[in-house]
């Protein structure tokens, strides 16, 4: 089974996260799902990065702690300035997903390259995923 390093790795036990709610309680803790157990029980919201982005767009708190890659962090502060955002952890990086760039997306989009291609059965596995992450 695959897994996200980020949440499984960086953000471990969750202690270093649950320390961050004890200097902010007036914070909600926005825990993803792949998370630790022990983490997830201490949420105030466990969801995809894109439901957390929903959740901060739509709740009334104005201070939030992510349990997630800490890029989420940089386009909430960008597209809601009003609230505060504190990483969960501060090294919770993802190296692939900072090796994505709107150029290199854009030139594979035009150029349609490079073709990928999977077998049926990894591409089902692959789509459930997918489909729980949107």
């Amino acid at each position: 089974k695959g897994y996200c390093y980020v949440h499984k790795l960086y953000l471990g036990d969750g202690e270093e996260a649950l320390l961050r709610r004890k200097e902010h309680p007036e914070a909600e803790l926005l825990v993803h799902p792949e998370c630790n157990p022990n983490l997830q029980l201490n949420a105030d919201f466990i969801g995809s990065t894109g439901q957390m982005y929903n959740h901060c767009r739509q709740s009334n708190s104005k201070k939030f702690i992510i349990a997630t890659e800490v890029g989420l962090i940089d386009r909430l502060k960008r597209e809601m300035p009003s609230k505060i955002y504190l990483p969960a952890m501060e090294d919770a990086v993802c190296r692939q997903m900072k090796l994505h760039t709107l150029e290199k997306v854009h030139n594979a989009l035009k150029k349609e390259r490079p073709v990928v291609q999977v077998r049926r059965k990894v591409a089902d596995q692959a789509r459930k995923g997918i489909e729980q992450m949107l």
